[in-house]
């Protein structure tokens, strides 16, 4: 079936099941803001609504057929949450880390992630604010604030939120204007555990409400203030300097049948360069000879409509997104105090976007269906220094997607649903390259060698079911496909032109059960999953001492399975005391190579028996919180405890990531109903924890290590 007949039979698919499922209509749910629990919510343990289905109103977190967990703009805040590698302590099963540049995203969902930090490597694992797709990890790490809830998908969503999602998806969502005046104000300082450490000071705050008219708005604004965690022990000065500046206006409209959300942030955060040690395994040491720099520079905006309208009882929704992202930086790579091997790189990203799609109800039949386009703009420019040798090379790349979706909920009894989906993508990529000696990083320019091209197609399907056993028990079943884009690495260092990697493709099949008990009290999810790789891209880089230059190159490995469990229990223990636990298990394995990942020379068993990089086995984590009204305040303490067994980090499993356990800790007080101070501490115990380890010899690596123990307090303000 050629590409015109699959865009005409999907949109026929979605255009018939309206038209037969109009037996009778029933009420479009009003807008929700996502995150909020529902005004019936009668649970002990709260409910969340989710934006997962793209339904218009959203969805109950425990009505969704779908492994997700979702955390609310409270429970964010409880968590004393900076960024999206906090969530790696709370839920099962995923591991977010951040990359050699300091703002960018190392992200993996049961063992499927990104193990790249090329911008032209395409995400596994779906980055989505306000509903706007990033499309590179490049400032995606940024500090986290004013949130109505955020979303982590597991496993492959490539119906609805459609390519680069094969690992799964973050749905971030920023808190909305609404019609009643609220504003909050909060300051922390925090800390490491030595004499010398430097100072971390956060100021936020946020103010909205009616303007009249119709018209609602917010301002949200954070500055952040870091003199450095990490000592420098060669250069007898803190690194880890941070400054950092946001601010995000929005505006909404609500008219009739209208509703319209445009949301602006601006962001400016400048800091050192990425820490990396080669011997030390202190947390807060290193001995960098330069501590290096990134300056990050990015403006995102989200204008989404919603418009009732009578057909289905629907909503038609457009969200057009845009974002540019630039980010400079340099650091010491290799760790050491001898100036060995240093980088410097500029990557600069834009796009646009726009989604319109229609979600209606007819009788038994919920459909969702809709058109999806991006287009995207990276230049790269990167200099890497060994000893006294100078490497400059580049790529810029123009890329283009389209897609069309649909997927319909059909209800066969008042129990028992079925789901059926597809997604049609096409996708074209235009790339510039230019290998060591034809670009200069100091004027950001490249004469350019070579200009590949390729167009990739793909038709993505779904089907599934879920069954209500009674009011607050739901299981469900789900067999879906999803792909990572192709295309070429940006980061280009050979003398001939590349061939472009194939599409990774990920068919999935899952089974689920989510349950709420007693009364509430109890709630228990469970998942098994089962995935299969095909076109498995994998990114290598080695020094090669002819050139004196790292060599990087992105092709397709093979083939590799991946099946796991997660298990979650919250339990309401009395009305003062929830405990939660939560557990998951990966077990992913290559099982078809066809590249000499080991670079021994020879393709064979040994590569078979290689690990998945950023795939550990076992993730745990425990929590229990206790609150309690007294007649000089409310007290609430928290314990959180987190588990993750080891894993490599690099393809040859060359660099172990070892294992370990964090406990964090939090005390809240709050004498008056507006006013709450929190005294926290995170890592308490001081854990040396790595996100990245490259080896260099026996006893050296480039290694990435997370801040050790922080305590420190905080003062919130709310109305």
């Amino acid at each position: 079936m050629n590409l015109r007949s699959r865009f005409l039979a999907c949109g026929a698919f979605a255009l018939a099941g309206a038209l037969v499922g109009q037996v009778g209509r029933v009420q479009a749910a009003d807008a929700v803001q996502p995150g909020a629990a529902p005004s019936n919510d009668a649970s002990v343990l709260g409910e969340i609504v989710v934006t997962a289905t793209k339904q218009a109103g959203g969805m109950l977190a425990q009505e969704t057929p779908l492994s997700l967990v979702a955390l609310s703009g409270e429970q964010i805040d409880t968590l004393h949450v900076s960024d999206l590698r906090a969530f790696t302590a709370v839920i099962p099963n995923i591991e977010f880390s951040s990359a050699s540049f300091a703002h960018a995203a190392q992200f993996s969902i049961r063992g499927n992630g990104l193990d790249s930090s090329d911008p032209g490597s395409d995400p596994v694992v779906g980055v989505f604010q306000d509903g706007v797709y990033f499309g590179v990890t490049e400032g995606v790490l940024t500090s986290m604030f004013d949130l109505s809830s955020v979303e982590v998908l597991r496993g492959p969503q490539g119906i609805l939120f459609g390519r680069n999602v094969t690992g799964g998806a973050v749905l971030i969502n920023t808190r909305r204007p609404t019609d009643e005046f609220s504003a909050y104000a909060q300051t922390s300082v925090e800390t490491g555990p030595e004499v010398g450490q430097g100072l971390a000071y956060t100021v936020q705050g946020a103010v909205g409400g009616p303007l009249g008219g119709g018209f609602s708005a917010r301002v949200a604004v954070l500055e952040l203030d870091d003199t450095g965690y990490w000592h420098n022990d060669f250069l007898h000065n803190n690194g880890g300097r941070d400054n950092a500046f946001i601010i995000r206006p929005s505006l909404r409209y609500s008219s009739g049948d209208l509703e319209a959300n445009l949301t602006y942030e601006h962001g400016n955060q400048r800091q050192d360069g990425a820490i990396s040690t080669a011997y030390s395994t202190v947390p807060g040491h290193d001995n960098l000879t330069f501590n290096g720099f990134d300056n990050l520079q990015w403006n995102t905006v989200a204008f989404q409509t919603d418009y009732k309208v009578p057909f289905g009882n629907g909503t038609i929704t457009n969200i057009a997104g845009y974002r540019d992202v630039d980010d400079t930086t340099a650091y010491d790579a290799d760790g050491t105090p001898t100036a060995f091997v240093s980088v410097m790189a500029h990557v600069a990203q834009s796009q646009e976007s726009d989604e319109l799609r229609y979600n209606g109800t007819f009788g038994r039949l919920a459909l969702t269906t809709g058109l999806y386009y991006l287009h995207e703009h990276i230049f790269l420019v990167q200099r890497q220094l060994v000893l006294a040798t100078t490497s400059d090379q580049g790529g810029e790349q123009d890329s283009d997607a389209v897609g069309l979706f649909a997927q319909a909920d059909a209800k066969l009894t008042d129990r028992l649903t079925l789901t059926v989906g597809g997604r049609e993508t096409y996708e074209n990529k235009n790339v510039h390259l230019a290998s060591i000696g034809h670009c200069n990083y100091l004027t950001l320019s490249c004469n350019w060698q070579f200009n590949p091209h390729a167009s990739f197609t793909a038709f993505t399907p779904k089907v599934g079911l879920s069954y209500q056993l009674a009011d607050h028990a739901l299981i469900y079943g789900t067999a879906q496909q999803a792909q990572r884009s192709g295309g070429f690495p940006l980061r280009f260092s050979n003398s001939v032109q590349p061939p472009a990697y194939q599409p990774e493709t990920d068919d999935s099949y899952e089974l689920g059960l989510k349950s709420d008990l007693w009364g509430g009290r109890t709630r228990f999810n469970a998942d098994v999953f089962y995935s299969q790789i095909f076109n498995l891209q994998r990114t290598v880089g080695y020094f090669d001492p002819t050139v004196n230059h790292s060599i990087n190159t992105t092709f397709n490995a093979g083939n590799a399975t991946i099946k796991g469990f997660e298990v979650e229990l919250d339990q309401s223990v009395t009305p003062d005391l929830i405990v939660t636990a939560s557990a998951g298990y990966t077990d992913a394995r290559y099982t078809k190579v066809v590249y000499d990942l080991d670079n021994d020379g020879a393709i064979n068993g040994k590569e078979l028996a290689l690990q998945l990089p950023l795939a550990p086995k076992w993730t745990y984590s425990l929590q229990a919180r206790y609150s309690h009204q007294y007649n000089f305040g409310k007290v609430a303490a928290q314990l959180g405890w987190h588990y993750q067994s080891s894993s490599y980090y690099d393809i040859a499993n060359t660099g172990l990531l070892p294992g370990y356990g964090r406990l964090d800790i939090n005390v809240d007080y709050s004498p008056a109903r507006n006013w709450t101070l929190t005294l926290f501490v995170k890592n308490t115990l001081n854990q040396f924890i790595l996100d990245a380890k490259n080896p260099i010899n026996a006893t050296m690596c480039q290694c990435v290590p997370e801040e050790g123990r922080l305590m420190g307090f905080q003062l919130r303000w709310d109305h």
